[in-house]
């Protein structure tokens, strides 16, 4: 018996561990549903849990695809959801000129779909039919209002007036009726009427053909059926856009063509689908591309009747740098493919219409950017630019033509850049002083380039350097008779820091072009006076390229700043004397400390070099009592806090006291002596479930911290000063594996299990030979 009893156990603990926790009801196929026993009311309660708000139904026998997603009816006031597949990855919502023009629109859901029937506003056309709702308003002399619904039988029965029987009219149609109906009851004559459509019925629609996702579709009426068409996911590439059927009880009623919904802005044929209606989206026709200079080359899709007439229509018509009198048309014939030239303007002259095949390329040339009959000149004239050239055209007339030199052109030399027959380009000189005087007449050729330079591209600009301890450092234009005075003016003077005995210059002396030695730098040393344009100043003249150096006093500091708040006699902002200023100097000039002083409380704060505070240990009362090692050099910035006497001590951290997580900490009274487990206890109603007690610790308004000692099993919590704060420390949260939600692999369940329960049998054997021992 005991052996039975131990081997049940383990085979049970074994079992229970190869249950697969987490599955996502989505991942099971219907038949495994009815395996294990589950409805389709239990899967709807399994979805909802999951967050899942689109659901797949079963296919009807009318539905050619398994696959096919669908719109599941709801109850009426909701909301209709639509399933629609999902874009496949690295697929582009814009069109490219490899697939057909139209067809993408239906395939990225740009049209937006009614899911319920009271968003859209009812054209004139719509039908009225069973589930519809419709609003009747008067104001006015008569005062009426309500919501009336179109029932089984076609109408509505609104009291007083009587049935009005709707059903299968168009909806400009019932609104006459209705106005005639309650205008025998109410009056209309000194009153306003409103007759809108509340809620559109939901219809079945079959949607079949060359389409991505063929099924049957529940969709609200009041949807058009082009919108009703990208729910089953676009046209495949086998699919027509231009003649999509619409068959009812057997008939084609209307055929659609989706290039006049997308191209013609006369377009307002409102044809609505009814209960039952099939959507045919039959083979493609003959598609043509269009290449080359129009504003939308494409695949297009064109009727038997059309070419390219139509064609250059739909693809936006010609760009302004085409070349419409010859279209180079592709067309395969005899296994090959050849080309044609088409004129296309004088096909337009004579209104022929000419037809085009399936394949059939069109490439619209494009006219050459190059311009012809022109010429050009730049630099120093007026007006710089390109000019048409005329024959017999010179360079004065050019000039001219130019609005004539510049004050600073150069004329002694120009140039002119000409293009010679092998396409190279020559370099001819020209005086223009000559050519002004008339001594000389160059003439000019189609695309010359002149090229009137200016006197000033042969002037060196020179510059001097300021650096140091001046309000702007930088270059300052060099002018003849510059001084240093002159350059320590425009850079804004010198700093209060800046040394006025020991300003440098940087120079460069005798240097000889024609030398092979290299330049020499010699450094000036010079004394100023703080009035930059002193006469001393002014007497030291600059020369171009001159670096002029002020150096900062090393032992200047401007009024360095410490705050000392709280309980001193004198608290506030104090300057720094200079030096080497301490606390306890600082606290001889804030008048000492007041008797309500908390010295153990003190807190010393520092900004490091990024600006941020830092938190320096700093023990007041030692240091009061005469010990130097917190007695610190102040700094700029500095801050020290001087609490008043406190009598609380702080707790916060994992206790199990509800007002803890409200404001994050508590205030207990101090007790002398005592440790942090009894405020903890005694306060804050002990360590909550998450508290990691060997990590408690004690920290004092001076930034000291004291931890708990473990000794094996002994904790020795830390001992607890007035002001002192209490941490409970959380414990660190533990890493859980997710669920990533795949189906479950039964092969590879079954090999586990097979394995465990192997070793299970093992284990039996083994065991039964111990007990039969």
């Amino acid at each position: 018996m005991k052996q039975f009893v131990l081997l049940f156990c383990l085979v049970s603990t074994t079992l229970i561990g190869q249950i697969p926790m987490g599955i996502d009801p989505s991942s099971l196929s219907k038949e495994d549903l009815d395996q294990y026993g589950v409805s389709q009311d239990d899967l709807q309660k399994l979805m909802a849990e999951y967050g899942t708000q689109e659901v797949t139904t079963e296919p009807t026998a009318e539905t050619p695809s398994a696959s096919s997603s669908a719109v599941i009816p709801k109850p009426e006031g909701t909301t209709t959801m639509i399933v629609t597949p999902p874009a496949k990855e690295g697929e582009n919502a814009e069109e490219s000129e490899a697939e057909v023009f139209g067809r993408r629109i239906f395939a990225t859901q740009k049209l937006a779909v009614y899911e319920n029937g009271g968003r859209a506003k009812a054209s004139p056309n719509y039908i009225i039919g069973e589930g519809d709702e419709i609003t009747v308003s008067i104001w006015g002399y008569s005062e009426h209002s309500a919501v009336y619904g179109v029932g089984s039988d076609g109408s509505i029965s609104p009291k007083l007036v009587g049935k009005i029987f709707l059903k299968g009219q168009t909806f400009e149609t019932a609104k006459k009726m209705i106005r005639s109906k309650f205008g025998k009851v109410y009056d209309l004559r000194n009153s306003e009427i409103s007759i809108e459509l509340n809620y559109s019925k939901v219809i079945r629609v079959n949607i079949v053909g060359e389409v991505v996702n063929p099924g049957t579709y529940s969709v609200a009426a009041v949807n058009h059926v082009f919108n009703i068409l990208s729910i089953a996911g676009g046209i495949t590439e086998d699919g027509t856009v231009r003649r999509i059927q619409v068959r009812r009880n057997g008939k084609v009623v209307n055929t659609l063509d989706a290039y006049r919904f997308l191209l013609d802005p006369n377009y307002k044929e409102d044809f609505y689908l009814m209960e039952d209606d099939y959507l045919f989206v039959g083979d493609v026709g003959k598609v043509v591309a269009i290449t080359g200079a129009v504003r939308k080359p494409m695949r297009y899709e064109l009727l038997p009747n059309e070419g390219v007439e139509e064609l250059i229509s739909y693809s936006g018509g010609f760009l302004p740098g085409s070349y419409s009198d010859q279209l180079n048309l592709y067309r395969y014939e005899s296994n090959e493919v050849r080309i044609k030239e088409l004129n296309y303007d004088s096909l337009k002259l004579a209104k022929k219409k000419f037809l085009l095949f399936d394949g059939d390329k069109i490439d619209v040339l494009a006219v050459p950017d190059a311009v012809q009959d022109v010429i050009e000149v730049t630099g120093a004239v007026n007006i710089p630019g390109q000019y048409k050239m005329s024959e017999g055209m010179s360079v004065l007339d050019l000039v001219n033509r130019a609005q004539g030199f510049r004050e600073d052109a150069f004329l002694e030399k120009a140039f002119i850049l000409r293009e010679k027959p092998d396409f190279t380009t020559e370099r001819l000189e020209v005086n223009l002083k000559q050519e002004v005087d008339s001594i000389t007449t160059t003439k000019l050729q189609e695309h010359d380039h002149l090229m009137v330079y200016s006197r000033k591209d042969f002037i060196d600009q020179f510059e001097v350097l300021i650096r140091g301890a001046v309000r702007k450092p930088g270059n300052v234009s060099y002018t003849e008779g510059l001084t240093l005075g002159d350059a320590l003016f425009l850079v804004g003077g010198i700093l209060p820091e800046g040394s006025l005995k020991t300003v440098e210059i940087s120079r460069i002396a005798d240097f000889d072009s024609n030398s092979e030695e290299s330049a020499k730098v010699q450094i000036l040393k010079v004394e100023v006076e703080g009035d930059v344009l002193s006469e001393k100043n002014k007497s030291i003249k600059l020369l171009p390229n001159d670096i002029v150096f002020v150096r900062t006093v090393s032992n200047y500091h401007g009024q360095e700043m410490v705050s000392l708040i709280g309980e001193a006699r004198f608290p506030g902002e104090y300057a720094l004397a200079g030096g080497k200023e301490t606390i306890t100097q600082l606290l001889m000039r804030a008048g000492g400390l007041t008797d309500w002083a908390f010295q153990e409380g003190a807190s010393f704060e520092r900004l490091d070099e990024n600006g941020n505070k830092t938190l320096i240990v700093f023990d007041l009362k030692k240091l009061m009592n005469g010990s130097e090692e917190y007695d610190y050099v102040l700094q700029a910035g500095d801050r020290i806090v001087i609490p008043r006497v406190s009598n609380f001590v702080s707790i916060e951290g994992e206790i199990d006291y509800p007002i803890v997580k409200e404001y994050g900490y508590m205030k207990v009274p101090y007790h002398m002596g005592h440790r942090a487990k009894y405020f903890v206890k005694k306060y804050g109603g002990g360590f909550g479930k998450e508290a990691k007690r060997s990590r408690t610790y004690v920290e004092s308004p001076g930034g000291r911290v004291k931890r708990t000692r473990n000794y094996l099993l002994f904790k020795v919590y830390p001992k607890v000063n007035v002001g002192d704060k209490v941490v409970v420390v959380r414990k660190p949260e533990k890493k859980r594996s997710k669920d990533n939600g795949e189906p479950v692999d039964w092969n590879k369940a079954i090999e586990r299990f097979s394995v465990k329960l192997t070793g299970i049998a093992t284990l039996y054997v083994i065991l039964s030979t111990a007990f039969g021992n």
